[in-house]
């Protein structure tokens, strides 16, 4: 529901506004952009923009062909838990005493 100011009109809001949010050092950073900023840097915003849709059309035909192929057989029983025979072992720390 839309307030009213007192001559029945809604009220005038600020912008539109343009934000850049980006991850530094895995913390959301958001900086606002004036409107000249937006018109020059607009071509690469488009770029970024068609990148994640690509990137998510790769996404989706890879868990096509997935699901298409057929299951592949254990050469041998697994007796670890789950996923655990496919990491990589770390090498054990060494002791106070070696």
């Amino acid at each position: 529901m839309v307030s009213l100011d007192r001559r029945g009109e809604p009220p005038q809001l600020h912008g539109p506004c343009a934000f850049w949010t980006r991850k530094i050092d895995g913390k959301t950073v958001t900086r606002m952009l004036s409107e000249e900023e937006v018109a020059d840097h607009q071509p690469l915003f488009d770029n970024a923009r068609k990148l994640r849709e690509l990137m998510s059309e790769l996404h989706e035909l890879s868990l096509q062909l997935v699901e298409r192929a057929p299951p592949r057989t254990l050469r041998k029983p697994v007796t670890e838990p789950s996923g655990a025979a496919n990491c990589p072992r770390r090498p054990k720390a060494a002791g106070p005493l070696g």
